[in-house]
Order: structure tokens, then sequence, then C-alpha cells
């Protein structure tokens, strides 16, 4: 016998045992167990199968233990003496299990008989360990109590060797997580509900080792617990009625959703979000959705939605639709019904909801090139928002004597726009329209000879002024190596040609010009001295703009330059410049993009404002909205686009947070870069963490040791002095939201790729940051993924996901094994429930209806796998999709009864279909295929009706499995079909490789499976049979794929959370 058919042996034995069945009966089950457990074929007397144990080199303890369990049962095992049972039992016994025996005190017993009387008790003593598991206990905490006194019975040594035949560490296991689940759940905390499903999921898989090892142990110790145990659980729960309530209720107002969807599409499948809301304290227990649409040009795929328990706060349902025919609006009805903490009573609701098209006949052609959303300084009309500084420099130019400015502050925050549109309107505000202006561009008079860029300068504000006179005046052209005085002469020829006008010079990026032109010496004291001098002329004036080292070359020269006043422009201010921040983000795209209120405040939460980062957060929701044809953005649009992007997001665009501000010469300026680059990148592994970037954090996660303490503090308050970093009770963030996202993602590589540079020791650091799964690669993973239970499992849910593991290696070895995930959507399972239509199949013939509304009888549906498992659903949609009426659906657990109703009504049926969803190892389904047919016998053989087996997916391995034993039951007229076979190569680890790149990838990441599994299933840990697929359907998840997907862990640590966990029932 394989290792599965000793356990069927041993369960038949058990079985017999726990009936009261006759002891010929029982003792023909012992027979076979241990003729089985000894290697050899039924042929022979108890005692013949002892004495061959008996004799093996190594003794069985398995045998052992069984015998010892069967010696206890009077007259079970006769004693023989012409084979010596009776010497025959005790040495198995003792070399089965020698501590047992030792414990027993047979070392002390000579005789045969002595050492026989004390095995017949020994079962006593067992009974006696595992009494604490009969007790009553009347409350969850007299039952919390007992905790010791019962895990210190299971972990005796001696009863562990008893019990390993009757998996008793596994017991072990199963009544630590409960007992975990119900301190849970006494503490009421805020995560009642997920403690509370926690616990009844510990329950439940507690419960099954009974249905997998039904046993003395299991059946008469352990089920009496767990049902003392679920009885209190729910009686606690229930006294906590009324503190817990719960009330669903539509997250939008009206009856239309805001957002509209391009329902004009014909062909189209899309993913309609519906919002609710779960007010008051407790959790909506057990959500269920019901869709009901009689639309007949949207097609809802969804028909029943499963979301389980869902906690105070916001929450969509997501709904799968096909277009059928272009329309303006579809309506549908949702259902939701819902329980509460404390109580058995369903609370329900009902919402209709109009889901609204899309604006069509869009020119998408014309859209495509398209740069609305341009990062170039905004001039004119293109301008919006900061009327208040605008207003300011205006005044300043204005007014007479003009007053000279200069503008500072971030790179990207719009400084070099608002000069040009404060210029452009001082030009038109202007009382005589004589107000011309001119832009410079530092780079462009830029020279390695600090003179020859003074001299290009000079020459530029001459050419502008003088092209702006009449063309017949006199003014003189002047030399300007060293000095800009000659300007000083043709400001005063410019006004006796006319004195009303007047002329505005714009230089940009003035803090880059060469320290020799503003620090102390001859040439620089020139310049600003020059600079000075024309700040006194009525018809020039000068607007300054420069980044973070202005104030710095400013001071250099601070009394030659008192008549500048200061400009300094920051991020939109949510609180005074709203309305301007919405035109900034709405006014580009009016007539193609819709803006929603959440999507415009999503783009203020990623960027704080930041013009630039706002406006390059809006290219990509254009152009996503182009890509997916989608124009009514919300903030999951805005976040879809985020997610996308940001790790496309080039270097270049934040190094100006590293590189600028820094007042030192240009030699040596590279090293204090290379600080705060290593500062930054040590501040993005606490963020990958999701620790407290602490001083103490980030001092800790530096990777170059030359970085002390006290210079890591210094970088970090320069930081904060220049509103990169702020800090909050001693933890540090950065102000600009979207920049610390870039550095979690993919920026802490980019950075530690320079500032790591230098430190040898640093590869393995370097490797794990790299490994870094990117937000770009979760977004395309997940956006084909169909629902899972009415849920979009997002990128969101997949990063908190890989983040249970610590290290990046870990994270890319499930990120792989999610890529190779399959999933059947509901149009999946539809297409194979209709490959085995038993029209099509030659099974029976086309039913004849009178009516579209007629459903056949001549077939019967049912399933095996218990109330509320997948087989039911999957026997609603078979039936469906066959014509079948649903009263023809059987419940397994009353199926004699209702078969006879059935007959009685409409005659012998054809077939009986039982429907399951996957055939991993055959051995679930085989087992439960038995007990249905051992159990219905009689009247499958009274009708004579073809038993047709059918499950939506199969292996190979099981497929032939099942066959098998199929074939070996009584009744004959049986059929097996599988909408789907697959092979052994679905094993995510079978080969050389598996799935991965290489072997050592396949082995890491086996590893990684292995851990987590073992906190789940610890004999499974790779799911049943270790067949380590990699399955989704709907609504449930196979038990042979990775546990890691769909279950969560076991224990007191922290547990476990699966990505597509599966429902109690």
């Amino acid at each position: 016998m394989d290792s599965f058919e000793l356990q069927n042996a041993l369960n038949d034995f058990e079985n017999r045992m726990l009936d009261g069945s006759d002891n010929t009966i029982a003792r023909t089950a012992l027979r076979r167990l241990l003729f089985g457990l000894a290697g050899s074929s039924m042929s022979g007397s108890l005692g013949d199968a002892v004495e061959i144990l008996a004799s093996q080199h190594n003794a069985s303890p398995v045998a052992s233990t069984v015998v010892l369990r069967a010696l206890a049962v009077d007259g079970l095992v006769q004693d023989n003496l012409e084979n010596n049972l009776a010497r025959n039992i005790v040495s198995l016994v003792e070399r089965g299990l020698p501590g047992f025996t030792d414990f027993l005190g047979m070392g002390k017993k000579k005789q045969t008989f002595e050492k026989l009387d004390l095995l017949r008790g020994a079962m006593a003593w067992v009974n006696t360990q595992l009494a604490p598991f009969r007790v009553s206990y009347t409350t969850l905490t007299s039952m919390i109590e007992a905790k010791k006194k019962i895990l210190g019975a299971l972990s005796h040594g001696r009863l562990l060797e008893f019990g390993g035949a009757y998996h008793l560490s596994e017991v072990k296991d199963a009544v630590i997580s409960v007992y975990s689940g119900l301190e849970d759940v006494s503490k009421v905390s805020s995560t009642l509900a997920a403690d509370l499903g926690a616990c009844e999921r510990a329950i439940d898989d507690a419960r099954r080792l009974a249905t997998q090892y039904p046993s003395f142990v299991t059946v008469e110790y352990l089920e009496p617990w767990l049902q003392c145990a679920s009885e209190r659980l729910h009686e606690f729960t229930h006294s906590l009625r009324g503190r817990f309530t719960a009330v669903v209720a539509q997250d939008w107002i009206g009856e239309d959703l805001p957002k509209r969807y391009p329902l004009m599409e014909e062909g189209r499948e899309l993913r309609i979000l519906v919002p609710f809301r779960s007010d008051g304290r407790g959790a909506a227990m057990n959500v269920r959705v019901s869709v009901a649409s009689e639309s007949t040009q949207v097609l809802f795929l969804n028909e029943e939605i499963a979301l389980g328990n869902v906690s105070p706060g916001k929450f969509s349902v997501a709904l799968d639709v096909s277009i059928i025919d272009a329309c303006h609006s579809a309506s549908v009805m949702l259902g939701i019904e819902w329980g509460e903490v404390g109580t058995s009573e369903r609370q329900d609701a009902l919402f209709e909801v109009r889901v609204l098209a899309q604006k069509s006949g869009i020119n998408w052609e014309a859209y495509t090139y398209a740069d609305p959303y341009s990062t170039g300084p905004a001039e004119g009309e293109d301008f919006v928002g900061r009327q208040e500084q605008v207003q300011t420099l205006v005044a300043r130019m204005v007014r007479s004597p003009m007053e000279p400015s200069y503008i500072t502050g971030q790179k990207r925050v719009g400084k070099t726009s608002l000069a040009t549109a404060a210029a452009d309107q001082a030009g038109l505000r202007d009382p005589k329209g004589k107000l011309s202006w001119h832009y410079i561009l530092w780079g462009q008079i830029a020279h390695e000879d600090p003179r020859v860029s003074l001299r290009q300068l000079g020459e530029q504000i001459e050419e502008f002024i003088v092209g702006e006179l009449p063309g017949n005046a006199a003014v003189p052209r002047g030399s300007y190596d060293g000095s800009l005085s000659p300007l000083m002469k043709l400001s005063a020829a410019a006004k006796a040609s006319d004195p009303d006008r007047r002329f505005v010079i714009i230089v940009d990026e003035f803090d880059e010009m060469p320290q020799d032109l503003y620090l102390q010496g001859n040439l620089a004291d020139t310049v600003f001295g020059n600079i000075r001098a024309l700040t006194t002329t009525s018809n020039i004036c000068l607007l300054l703009v420069g980044g973070e080292n202005m104030p710095f070359v400013m001071d250099r020269q601070g009394q030659r330059l008192n008549k500048f006043s200061r400009v300094n422009l920051t991020y939109f201010n949510r609180a005074t410049e709203w309305d301007d921040y919405i035109r900034l983000v709405c006014e580009p795209s009016a007539g193609f993009l819709e803006w929603h209120p959440d999507a415009i405040a999503e783009v203020y939460d990623l960027t704080n404002g930041n013009p630039y980062f706002s406006k390059i957060i809006c290219s990509k929701v254009f152009a996503r909205a182009l890509r997916e044809r989608d124009i009514d953005i919300t903030g999951e649009e805005v976040r879809e686009a985020v997610n996308l992007e940001i790790s496309r997001l080039d270097d270049n665009l934040f190094a100006h947070l590293w590189q600028d501000g820094i007042h030192a010469p240009m030699e040596e300026r590279e090293p204090i870069v290379l600080k705060r680059k290593r500062v930054l990148a040590a501040l993005a592994r606490c963020f990958r963490s999701d620790v407290p970037a602490t001083i103490a954090n980030i001092y800790e996660r530096r990777s170059a040791s030359d970085i002390n303490e006290a210079e890591l503090t210094r970088v970090l308050a320069d930081f904060v002095s220049r509103e990169v970093l702020v800090e909050e009770n001693g933890s540090y963030r950065t102000v600009l939201p979207i920049f610390q996202l870039w550095l979690v993602d993919v920026g802490l590589t980019r950075l530690a790729a320079d500032a790591l540079s230098q430190d040898l020791a640093a590869d393995a650091q370097r490797a794990e940051d790299a490994a870094r799964v990117l937000s770009e690669e979760l977004v395309e993973l997940t956006k084909n993924w169909p629902t899972y239970r009415g849920k979009h499992i997002g990128p969101e849910e997949v990063r908190a996901w890989l983040n249970q593991r610590p290290g990046n290696h870990e994270q890319r070895a499930l990120f792989t094994i999610l890529k190779a995930t399959r999933f059947l959507s509901e149009a999946d399972v539809l297409q194979r429930i209709r490959s085995a239509n038993l029209t099509v199949l030659g099974l029976v013939e086309a039913p004849v209806r009178k009516k579209l509304t007629e459903r056949r009888n001549d077939i019967v549906i049912t399933y095996v796998d218990g109330e509320g498992k997948s087989g039911q659903k999957y026997a609603s949609l078979y039936a469906e999709e066959n014509l079948i009426s649903t009263t023809a659906i059987l419940p397994p657990s009353s199926f004699q009864e209702a078969y006879q109703r059935h007959i009685e009504q409409h005659g012998v049926p054809k077939v009986i279909v039982v429907v399951d969803d996957m055939v991993g190892t055959g051995q679930s389904l085989a087992a439960n295929m038995k007990k249905f047919h051992d159990k219905n016998l009689a009247s499958l053989s009274a009708g004579g009706s073809l038993l047709f087996v059918f499950a939506l997916l199969a292996t190979d391995e099981g497929q032939k499995y099942i066959l098998q034993a199929l074939s070996e039951l009584e009744y004959s007229s049986i059929d097996f079909r599988a909408g789907e076979i697959i092979s052994a190569a679905d094993n995510l680890f079978a080969g050389d490789k598996g799935i991965f790149a290489t072997p050592d990838e396949r082995d890491r990441a086996k590893t990684v499976a292995t851990d987590i599994g073992a906190t789940i299933y610890r004999n499974a840990p790779l799911g049943y049979g270790d067949q380590a697929l990699s399955i989704v359907f709907p609504s449930s998840v196979p038990n042979n794929s990775l546990p890691l997907l769909h279950s969560r862990g076991k224990g007191s640590g922290p547990q476990w959370q699966p990505l597509f966990e599966r429902l109690v029932n």
C-alpha cells in the first residue's frame, strides 16, 4: 500500500471502532491495515500479520499504536498460543514505541503476560491525558484558562510518540491556532471582525482533521472541544450585540454613478467600480452582493459576489461587464446583505445603480500627438494662478521709479513662468503702453571665461534696448569687457530719445553664474556695482530669477543689492490657491478630459501642489486616457497612471533636491552631493521597510560607514531647511510625496548606484536594492486580472502582500509566482462548463421547450465537496448553461430524500451530474465519490441513471487517479470529464528551474513558498499533494495551489495574510 492507501485503511479501522462495529468487522479492518503496514498481501490471520511486523528489523510505530488501540477493546485481539500473539505484540510495541513502553514501566516486568497487561491499560492513560478536551467549558474565559492544561497534555513527549499515527502534532498545531484566535477575539480590539474571521477559519481548519483523519483523537476529543469552542465563541460575540453595528450605504449621490464609462464602444469589456461605505463601529460580516439587470445592451457577468468581511470605511464592488450594443446608459440592481458581530440576523439593502456613458465621437487621432501639459515655461494665457505674486511684481514694474526684484525657490515651481507672466501683465498695464521686456537665460551666455559671459550679457541687453528705440535714435554703443557700466549711458540715451519708454530685463538662472562674478573680488565687485547703478535708473528694471542658491548669491553682495525685493515661490497652497490649482489641472485638457474633484485632489496629494510635478502627473493621466480610451478621470485613474509611470520617471526630475542649495566652491560640492545621496538612500530603506524614518533607523540603514551620526544629523537638518524633508515627532518624510514614491520604487536603486560606487563591500546591498519589484511591474501584472470575489486586486494590494517578506529577493520570488498564476474569469468558467454540455456530448437529447422559460428536469445535479463550497456554486452555473431546473440541484446532505421526491415528480433522471471545480491529486474527489456511492448505491442501482462526474480543471495525475477509483466502485454506469487537463509541467517548481530563470532562483522561491506554507499547512506547504499549482478561480482558490495565495498563517506570531483569501463557510 502507498501512504494514501494506508491512511484510508487506518481511517477505515478507526471508523469501525468509532461506530461500534462488530468485533469481526473491526478485526477484518485491523488485519487489512496491519498487513498493509507489513508490506504483505492480506493472507492469514491477525496473529500472522503481527508476527510479520514483529520480525521486521524496523518496528512500525504506527502498527504499535494501532495494536495498543485494539488491545483496549475486549475480544478484538484474541490470544493464540500457536502463533505466540502475546509475545509478538510485546516485541512489536517495545521496539516500535520504546520511550512509551519505558514510561509505562515495561522494563520492570519480566513475564510476557505482565507486559501485555500493562499494554492493555495504555489507552486508559492516553484517555486520561486527553480528558481536558472533554470538559464542558461554560465561558470563553474558562476555555482560554484551560489552555495551559490542554497544550501541556499535547506536549507530553510520550503522548506525542504514541499519537504519531493519529497526527497528534497536527492536532496540537490546530489547537494552538484556535487558542490564538480565541485570545484575539477576547481582547475586543479594533480588528475584531478580522480576529473573528481568523478564529472561525482556525476552527474550520481544525475540523477538517476529523474528516481527513477520523480517529478517537479527532472524533472523540478534538471535535467536542471544537464544538465547545465554536459555541463559546458565538456566545461571546452575541454578548457584543449592538456594540458593533454596521450599515452599508452608497458612497455617491443620487442614482447615477459619478464616473462615466465608455458604453458606446460595442464589444468592449469593462470593469465598473461601484463605491460604497460601511458605516458604524463594527465590520459588515460576510457581505454578499447579488447583481440583477434587465439590460440587453450591457451584459453583467457577476451574478453573485461574496466580499467576505468589510471593515468600516469605503469599499467598492467591481462589476465585470461586456458591451453587447452601444448605449447611453445601463441600469443594474445591487442587493447587498451582511451580518453584524454578535447576531445571526442578516441585514440587507437594495441599490439601484445607473451607469452613464462617456461622450462619443471623439477624434482620438487628433489628440495622439497633443502635449497639453507641457512642462516648459508657461506664457500668456497658459500661465495659471499665482495672482498675488503676479500683482506684486507687476506693481513694482509699472510704478515710477521701477523697482527691481528677484524670484527664488526650488527648481520646478514655476519661477520662470511667473517672471514672464508678470512682465506680460506689466506691458499690458503700463500707463503709457511703452513697457517692453526681454528674457535672458544664463545658459545662453555661459562661457568658461566669466568675462566673456559678462560681455555677452551686456551686449544682449544693449541689443534689446536699441531694438526697441526709434530707428533714428542716436544711442552710444558700449564695450562690456569687465563691466556693464556702458548700460548707464545707454539708459540715459534711451530716455532722451523716448522719455516714456521703459525696459524690463529678466535674467533667469542668475545663480548659475560663475563664482568669480559674485564672490568677493574686483570683477564681482564691479559687476554688482554696475547692477546697483542700473537699479537707480528710471527706465530699466531688473528681474533676476534663480533657484536655491539665489539667496546665497544675493547675500554675498548684500549692500549693493539692498534695493532688490525678494519673491519666494513655493507650491500651490490648498487653502488660498485651490481655484487656481483646479485651473492648472483642468484647463489644458478642457473639452477632452473630464476631471472629477477626487482626481484633482489626488494629483494635489501626490505633489503637495508642486506645479511642475502636477503637470507631469496630468500628462501621464492624459496618456493613459488615450491608451485606454477612457476620458472620465477619477482618483482611481490618477493612481493607476502614477503606479505605472513612477518607475519610469528620470533621476533628473528630482536631482535638484540633492544637488541644489550647496554654498561651496565647485570642487567641494561633489562630496556633499554624495553624502546627500547616501542619506536619501538610507531614508528610502526606512520607507521600504515600513519603519519610522528616525535618525536612529536611518543611521542603521546607511550603507557608507564614513557617514557618522553627526554628519547624518547635519544633512537631515539641511534637507529640512531647504524644505525637501519635513520632521514630525522625530520622524522624517519628504515634502514632495511623489518623490517619496519614486525613492521607494526605483530611486533607491539609482541613488545607490552612484552613492555606493566607492563602497566595495556594498555589492550585496546593491543587489538587494536592485531586486525591488517596481510599481510599473505591479501595474502591468494586475491590469488584466479578472475580479476575485467582486474585488479588483491591484498594485497596492499586491505590494502589501509582498511586503510581508522582508527581503527584495524574496519579494521578487513571490512576484515571479504571481506572474505565473493562472486566473479563470467568470467567462473562462462558463466556457469550460459549455464544453461539458450533455447534449453536445451525446449523453442526452436536446430539450423540446414550448416556452423560453422552461427548464428540463430529466437531469439531476449535485456536488460532493460540502455545503457552501465551490461545487455548489458551479452546480448552479452548470444548471443554467444546460437549461436544467434549479429544483433539480440536490444537496448532498439530503440527497436520498431529495432524489426520491424528484423521481416521484419527474421520473428517473437520465443523468446525475456531480460538479467539482478542481481535481488535483484526485484523492479528495475519489474519497467523496466513494462516500456518495456507498450511501446512495441502492438508489443509483434502482434507477440506472448515468453518474456523470465533471470538473472544471483536472491535473493529468488527478484524472488518472479518479478514473481508477471510479472503476473500482460497484456501480458501473459512471463517466468522468474535465473542462481542461493540466500537465505536470504546471507545477511551479517542476524540472530543473520550473518557471524561474535559473535553478538558484527556483530553489530560493521554493524555500520561501515552503517557509510560508508551513505556517499554514505544515504537512502540505506547497499545496495538497505537493502539486505547487498557482490557479485562481473567480471566488476561490483550489487547495492544490500554493497555500500562501489563499490562506492565513496559523500560530501566535504575525500571521501570513493571503492575497486571494478563501471564505470561511
